[in-house]
């Protein structure tokens, strides 16, 4: 029972401690060349390889990038006024047509000083020699169509007469 307890340290004929140390010196030193000489190459790879020339074409790129999403942004900003003006073109009263049509139905004898339209209501100042000019161009007006609407009311504001020119000034509201 003896024999299996040993207090007494044997040596070892297969560990030897000043052989294990060369070896791992040997190794640490081979190691440490390999990485010494790689990273030696590494860096002239890095010296040979395109990358600086490509971050160089990368800023140049992004940079003119940059220019034209500018561009691109004033281009939609363009766009999107150019769409808004369009619809409130669409939304607004033919204000040439209107006037075109009230022109159209003025005799000759009867003179405009003034037209005045808003969204819904046609304002005219005349003045005719005539008495029969302005009961025609009144008549007219009542037939009136403007886009395809005929006005829903007619005023007619006032005649007066002036002694001295001899002419009858007038005014009417149209409202449709």
């Amino acid at each position: 029972m003896n024999d299996g307890i040993n207090l007494l340290h044997k040596k070892n004929k297969f560990f030897n401690a000043e052989k294990t140390s060369r070896i791992l010196r040997l190794i640490s030193f081979v190691l440490l060349f390999v990485i010494f000489c790689s990273s030696i190459i590494l860096f002239f790879l890095n010296l040979q390889s395109s990358l600086t020339p490509l971050q160089k074409e990368e800023k140049f790129v992004l940079s003119s990038l940059s220019r034209f999403n500018d561009k691109a942004a004033k281009l939609l900003l363009i766009q999107s006024r150019i769409k808004d003006i369009s619809n409130i073109l669409d939304k607004r009263p033919d204000f040439f047509e209107i006037s075109n049509a009230i022109v159209k139905e003025i005799p000759p004898e009867v003179k405009i000083s003034s037209i005045t339209v808003d969204s819904k209501d046609i304002s005219i100042e005349s003045s005719s020699v005539s008495l029969s000019a302005i009961d025609l161009f009144l008549n007219r007006l009542l037939k009136l169509k403007i886009n395809n609407k005929k006005p829903v009311k007619i005023v007619l504001n006032g005649i007066n007469y002036d002694t001295k020119s001899g002419k009858y000034s007038f005014s009417v509201d149209l409202s449709l």
